[in-house]
């Protein structure tokens, strides 16, 4: 028979099922424990370095959660362990208390208030109430501290070296009272690292909400900006369209984020090329405006402090309205003052048999084209119809006032002939000129 230490094989169970304290027995001859109870003859067994060539049995008490009581009725049925008592001479009586949660935990109550303990018991004792303190004064469960630091040198300079994990274990006092789960601890630092680059995507994914790692593990690391795009977002801003301008700029940030994660760092970049844009933009307008001038140094700042791309977008799309609302007042301004000049110059130069279209767009340095679209848009009423209809009012003014003859009206009025004074006004009064003469006595 293989020789095995009960301590060492116990040891060996906690490194593998997690958290396990050594009971002992109470004494009821003298009436309770104290706070150094020696262990029952099979824990006083456990702690020392005798051998023993039969087999051992250990009594385990170990809570069964729902998914193992599903499949089992004791651990003592799983061919783990099984094959476990084969190789290690150390057999488990297993006790599994019936139900879970708050059965369990009476259950619990229960035994540790008979003095009828296992040898081995899996809980959580800060459960309890009094926690450790008060188990180890009752003598339900023995301090590991001693037992460690004779049996268990490895586990001793992993605690030494993670006070972390020791601090877990660890009593107020500074007493051991369980073995650590090591595979859970071995873990926390790679599950450290997964946290910190998930809470990055914060910035990408945004605030209140759950990122999982394994969304964000492999992020784009490629930017979709290119140069007919920014051209796109440029020309509109200029028209000061900011409709438009906002619609180029979400489908650039939606061809970023929506096929995959973009990287943090890659999100930031696109952030910053896009308000980069935005701010040369507004050096090519050449807009000196207070208002323009202080929205455009914050801008970057503003940018920096947001904690989400969402805070980045709606401050880049209130930039981008600013800066297209002041364009499109502009224009506004500007095409005002724009067509009172023309009219005003049509007007004077009503007399003038040249005024046409074309000498009113060189008269403006605009394009004549421009300049017809343009005037229908501001007035309602095409450019030629104007003149005409002015000319027109002349001509009655000086039909009624004065006994000059058409001829000499046509000619004062801007009309090359009476008989292209007759075809205009026919055109717009329904009558000839005689006519109008006649009808007003």
């Amino acid at each position: 028979m293989k020789k095995v230490s009960k301590f060492a094989l116990l040891l060996s169970i906690a490194l593998t099922t997690g958290a396990i304290a050594t009971a002992c027995s109470k004494d009821n001859s003298n009436g309770g424990a104290s706070s150094s109870a020696a262990p029952s003859s099979q824990a006083s067994s456990s702690s020392s370095s005798e051998t023993t060539a039969g087999p051992v049995t250990l009594k385990l008490w170990h809570p069964l959660n729902p998914n193992a009581q599903a499949v089992v009725q004791s651990l003592s049925d799983v061919e783990m362990v099984q094959e476990w008592e084969k190789k290690t001479n150390v057999k488990f009586k297993f006790e599994h208390p019936t139900g879970t949660g708050a059965d369990a935990q009476q259950q619990f109550g229960v035994m540790v208030a008979s003095g009828d303990l296992p040898d081995l018991i899996v809980w959580n004792m800060t459960n309890f109430q009094g926690g450790p303190a008060k188990l180890y004064q009752d003598g339900t469960i023995i301090k590991l501290n001693e037992l460690i630091d004779q049996y268990a040198p490895n586990l001793k300079k992993i605690l030494d070296e993670n006070p972390l994990v020791a601090k877990q274990i660890k009593a107020d006092n500074g007493d051991l009272y369980v073995f650590p789960n090591l595979k859970f601890w071995s873990s926390i630092p790679k599950c450290f690292e997964e946290a910190e680059e998930s809470l990055e995507y914060k910035l990408v994914l945004g605030s209140n909400q759950i990122i999982a790692y394994e969304s964000v593990k492999r992020p784009k690391h490629e930017l979709y900006y290119p140069l007919d795009k920014e051209r796109q977002l440029i020309n509109q801003m200029a028209a000061g369209d900011y409709e438009q301008a906002a619609e180029v700029l979400q489908r650039i940030l939606m061809a970023n984020f929506s096929d995959g994660t973009l990287s943090p760092q890659m999100g930031k970049l696109l952030m910053f090329e896009l308000a980069g844009t935005m701010l040369k933009a507004v050096e090519q307008f050449q807009l000196g405006t207070t208002e323009i001038m202080v929205e455009k140094t914050d801008l970057i700042k503003q940018i920096t402090q947001c904690e989400t791309f969402a805070e980045m977008e709606v401050e880049i799309l209130t930039f981008l309205k600013t800066v297209c609302d002041y364009l499109q007042q502009k224009k506004k301004s500007h095409n005002t003052d724009l067509k009172s000049q023309i009219v005003e110059h049509v007007l004077d130069n009503l007399s003038d048999m040249n005024l046409s279209l074309t000498s009113i767009a060189l008269a403006f340095d605009i394009n004549p084209t421009y300049l017809s679209r343009f005037f229908k848009e501001q007035t309602g009423e095409n450019l030629i119809d104007f003149v005409n209809k002015r000319r027109i009012d002349k001509v009655k003014d000086q039909l009624t006032s004065t006994d000059d003859a058409i001829q000499n009206i046509a000619e004062q009025c801007g009309f090359a002939s009476s008989q292209s004074l007759l075809r205009v006004f026919k055109k717009y009064e329904g009558i000839t000129p005689g006519q109008y003469r006649q009808s007003r006595g």
